[in-house]
């Protein structure tokens, strides 16, 4: 390995064409595309085995060269101690690791101040003064050489200190292969690769520099704004420096003045004891939240956690949403039918074990798509304030001689199912498990959810909160009355389950969302005063849905309230209840329920297909009892209904320090929405949401390339074992390791973490402030037209420029975050930078000095994003499309000049729509499973794909990834080939962007495969 001080120049040309042909390797495998400089060559190749015969091994070859690479500085550190020479672990340290400040605006506490600790400095090269002593004293100290940290009494005036952070660092990402090792592995690879140039983007900074200059001159008022001033001072009485001792004598190593020699100190021998090195003891706080329809103002908590900073830089969070199903049942169900998932936060490092990634991963409680949360920290799980019966009886079951079943549905896709199970002599067994009960719609396993092993009602109870109501039936009042029903229903049915909603006057529209549920009554208290229209849609609504007995508050004989009464109750097939006198109402509401035919067993389940018949079937005791019902849905709702008792919204919230970021992860926005209804569509948006996935990705600077690709390298092989378990049809061996293929890792990361370009020149010094932390979101297409990927530059970079100007700081800030939106047109279909590219852009300043959001903000569906995502002020400037043709916008901070491009949901990154085949992608899998001999009958759809079904994508990525066709059937490569664009974004979890243009590589190797035409269908 060359040292520091090492010449690159390549005097062989043959190396030199392998290196660049193993980059352009790279590239067409979707590994290495759209890096910002061509990398050079290097004259120090390295011979390894060569002999790798399949796909894996030359992966582990490539892992291997790219770990010698210059820039890896995990092995440059190791190779360095092994060395033991002081002198060129001294030159690496002051020379190789850029130096960076402990905070955004001063050297304050450099003395002391740890960012992200050695593992953080070897992953990107940059360090705070401390770390910089730490590191070189660590290595120290693992070579045999006895050292320690310290304080040097230095005299460095304030003019000279900019001069120690300006040392631009030339880092080379050179793996060094020989032209043997390339040779084998395009043998390998099976040749004949087609030829490619490298794409680069913004090459030479042009377009992030033309960007910047442009967005500065729409600045208003120039003169006003406050630059952020970086205090230059350094503090000479706490210079960290390394004392050790070689040869005899002791010796010092001082690392900032280029110009002290190895092993003396600056100016003086005034030194002392070093101060303990600290971290910063900021957390990063992950909280996932969610909203549902009947109140969406109110934010329920799924999961959370926080983590030291300092354990997450390099790391991935995956926010999993996992339905619980194993591989057959996966199969066998319809993905319309998943109903109830459980969030988990999960860590992810390739640095530990499963074990340690656990214990630093958190579940939540399980919820349904409903919002009903089941909380499974007690003995028994509880859905609300309920409970099921235990049995400790195993035998139960046999005790059963006759099985009873009705199903309800209610509001697509919602089915009740009332079960009633008898012994021999027409008793009730109550107390039976989920277990003991298999259920099947259509022939297919749903996953149906036990409300109930008992006999107790389910009440939901609505009432009237407007001022028309009378006193005793208001307020505190209203409370007392509420409290007072709850307690006599529970005197008699202690288990029963009671639920309430406070409502308007928009009666109907509060008793169609009633009517969605599935409880067994409805109680609603109001005085009859009503604020909507009865909508022919809601009557369909209303009679799948139970029935309502409504409390005539005055006991009113008024036309109007009777009208609105009688509608709501005949509807209903309920009744209306004078209710005046509250003590007569309780007795009258307790007559009735107890004169209701009440089922000891209720499951509810989400069935698939809207317009068909169903059967639903229940079987007990290895199918020795069966009985089914036909049913179909009546009504089915539109994307624009009131959506009711539902997940509308799902919600990320990053807090470090006293920085907190609020991101809408899926469905309804409760800024810019907040006075609209929420929608089916929203609560569509979280359910594919929850179905797809979501990678937060964490960095400090960005990782070098080389400590990058070795991540995506290791991603790749940890696959081995599973694929090698399907090639050699072992399916106990595939199933268990199949379990170990949760880890999520997006190669974007490679490009869209990656250091800044030019971050450190002699006259600035441009550094994140904070953790860089970005969101990978895929959100499946069920029920669109479309599936999404999108990723999102979270602002917790708080990125800084140091530069002697405050105005020049300012504007190179601008320039080098302006990198970051070229990097998001470059890579996605929609960014900023293409929305806004021919728009007519104005601050928000001057549209505010011009009165243009006047007219604006008072009228239109979208008056409340303008309003306030635009108009209203923080601390960034605002620069949009002044005719609103998209509500994209650029946001500049005040201060520090940092760039952002807005999307309008409101992330910072990019989107792709995904135009997806969903009968290709069924006939995809239905050919694999009877090609590999699964049970033709089981029904395997979607749902198999979307999450992942073992068989089909262990196959169809090891084609992808290895061109060997081998194992795939004809009529499953016709149908991978009709959609290779869309089909391969869900069979290869690597490929995200724009495959056709930027992985223009693995498209054509997926191209490859077509035995008849080389054409791609997306070019």
């Amino acid at each position: 390995m060359p040292d520091s001080s090492t010449s690159y120049t390549d005097h062989d040309t043959n190396n030199e064409n392998s290196r660049r042909d193993f980059l352009k390797q790279l590239a067409l495998m979707g590994f290495f595309s759209g890096i910002s400089t061509l990398l050079p060559s290097c004259s120090n190749a390295i011979e390894a085995n060569g002999k790798s015969e399949d796909v894996f091994g030359v992966w582990e070859e490539m892992l291997q060269a790219i770990q010698q690479s210059p820039d890896y500085l995990p092995k440059r550190i190791e190779n360095l101690i092994a060395g033991k020479d002081p002198e060129a672990m001294f030159n690496f340290v002051r020379d190789e690791i850029n130096l960076v400040p402990p905070s955004a605006s001063s050297l304050r506490g450099m003395g002391t101040a740890i960012r992200y600790g050695i593992n953080g400095v070897l992953r990107d090269g940059f360090a705070t003064p401390r770390e910089k002593a730490e590191l070189l004293n660590q290595m120290f100290q693992q070579a045999g050489i006895t050292s320690k940290v310290v304080f040097e009494r230095t005299d460095f005036k304030t003019e000279e200190v900019p001069s120690l952070f300006f040392r631009p660092v030339e880092r080379k990402a050179e793996p060094a292969i020989s032209e043997t090792q390339y040779k084998n592995w395009e043998k390998v690879l099976n040749g004949n690769l087609p030829k490619q140039e490298l794409s680069f983007v913004d090459e030479n900074g042009k377009e992030s520099k033309d960007l910047a200059d442009k967005l500065w001159e729409l600045l208003p008022e120039k003169e006003k704004i406050r630059y952020q001033n970086f205090d230059f001072r350094w503090d000479n009485y706490r210079t960290p420096a390394v004392s050790f001792e070689w040869n005899g004598e002791t010796k010092y190593a001082h690392l900032f003045d280029p110009t002290v020699p190895f092993g003396q100190l600056r100016s003086s021998n005034q030194l002392a004891e070093a101060g303990e090195a600290t971290f910063s003891g900021d957390k990063v706080q992950v909280k996932v939240t969610f909203r549902e329809g009947i109140e969406p103002r109110k934010e329920h908590l799924l999961v959370e956690k926080d983590w030291p900073v300092e354990q997450l830089i390099g790391k991935q969070l995956q926010l999993s949403f996992f339905h619980g199903l194993n591989l057959k049942e996966q199969a066998q169900t319809n993905i319309g039918s998943l109903r109830t998932f459980t969030p988990a936060l999960t860590y992810q490092s390739f640095e530990h074990t499963w074990e340690e990634m656990e214990q630093r991963s958190v579940f939540g409680n399980p919820i349904t798509l409903e919002g009903r949360v089941i909380d499974v920290s007690g003995e028994l799980p509880k859905i609300g304030n309920f409970s099921l019966l235990s049995n400790a009886d195993p035998e139960l079951v046999k005790k059963v001689q006759g099985l009873e079943v009705k199903a309800i549905p209610a509001a697509f896709p919602l089915v009740k199912l009332e079960v009633v199970a008898k012994d021999q002599n027409g008793e009730l067994v109550e107390g039976l498990g989920a277990g003991d009960f298999q259920i099947q719609d259509n022939g297919r396993d749903v996953q149906a959810l036990m409300e109930a092993n008992r006999r107790t009602p389910r009440i939901l109870v609505l009432y009237d909160t407007s001022l028309s109501m009378p006193k005793d039936y208001f307020g505190e009042k209203m409370a007392q009355f509420l409290e007072n029903l709850e307690k006599s229903i529970l005197d008699h049915y202690p288990a029963a389950q009671i639920q309430s909603w406070a409502t308007d006057s928009n009666l109907y529209t509060w008793l169609m969302k009633a009517s969605k549920t599935s409880h067994d009554l409805i109680i609603f208290a109001t005085d009859g005063d009503n604020g909507d229209e009865l909508q022919e849609s809601y009557k369909a609504i209303f009679a799948a849905g139970p029935p309502a007995m409504v409390l005539n508050v005055y006991n009113s004989n008024e036309r109007h309230r009777k009208v609105s009464f009688e509608n709501m109750a005949n509807l209903t097939g309920g009744t209306v209840l004078d209710a005046k006198d509250q003590e007569v109402t309780l007795g009258k509401i307790l007559d009735h329920i107890q004169g209701m035919n009440i089922s000891p067993y209720v499951f509810t389940y989400y069935a698939a297909g809207p317009l068909e018949v169903h059967e639903v079937k229940v079987s007990m005791d290895q199918k020795r009892l069966n009985e089914s019902q036909e049913f179909q849905f009546s009504e089915i709702g539109s994307n624009e209904s009131p959506v009711g008792q539902k997940i509308i919204g799902l919600y990320l919230t990053v807090k470090i320090g006293n920085q907190e970021v609020k991101r809408v992860l899926a469905g309804w926005d409760p800024v810019t929405e907040s006075k609209a209804e929420p929608r089916q569509d929203h609560f569509e948006a979280v359910r594919n949401q929850m179905l797809g996935s979501i990678l937060i990705g964490i960095e400090g600077e960005g990782p070098t390339y080389s400590a990058a690709l070795s991540d995506l390298f290791q991603y790749r092989l940890s696959k081995k074992k599973w694929i090698d378990a399907i090639n050699e049809k072992d399916v106990e061996k595939a199933i268990s390791e199949s379990h170990n293929q949760s880890f999520g890792f997006d190669p974007m990361l490679v490009h869209l973490l990656a250091p800044l370009n030019d971050a450190v020149t002699q006259k600035s010094l441009t550094f994140a402030s904070g953790p860089r932390m970005v969101i990978f979101k895929r959100s499946m297409g069920v029920g669109k037209d479309s599936s999404t990927s999108s990723f999102d530059f979270l602002p917790t970079g708080k990125f800084v420029t140091m530069a002697e100007d405050t105005e020049e700081a300012f504007r190179v800030n601008m320039t080098k975050t302006a990198q970051m939106a070229v990097l998001e047109k470059s890579y996605y279909q929609e960014s900023t930078l293409e929305l806004l590219k021919d728009a007519q852009l104005i601050s928000d300043t001057e549209a505010k000095d011009q009165d243009w959001f006047k007219a604006r903000l008072r009228e239109g569906e979208d008056a409340g994003f303008w309003y306030e995502r635009i108009f209203r002020g923080n601390n960034t400037f605002k620069i949009f499309d002044r005719q609103m043709q998209t509500q994209a916008f650029w946001q500049i901070h005040q201060n520090t000049g940092e760039l952002y491009g807005i999307l309008p949901d409101m992330t910072g990154g990019g989107k792709d729509q995904v135009y997806t085949k969903y009968d290709d992608i069924h006939h995809v899998l239905q050919g694999y499973a009877e090609k590999l001999g699964e049970d033709e009958g089981a029904g395997i759809n979607y749902a198999a794909y979307g999450i992942i079904l073992m068989k089909l994508y262990a196959i169809a990525a090891h084609a992808l990834e290895t061109m060997d066709t081998t194992n795939m059937e004809e009529e499953v490569m016709l149908a991978l080939q009709m959609r290779a664009c869309h089909v391969a974004w869900f069979i290869h979890g690597g490929m995200v962007g724009r495959p056709q243009k930027i992985m223009g590589g693995v498209a054509q190797l997926i191209s490859m495969m077509d035995r008849t035409d080389n054409g791609y269908p997306c070019s």
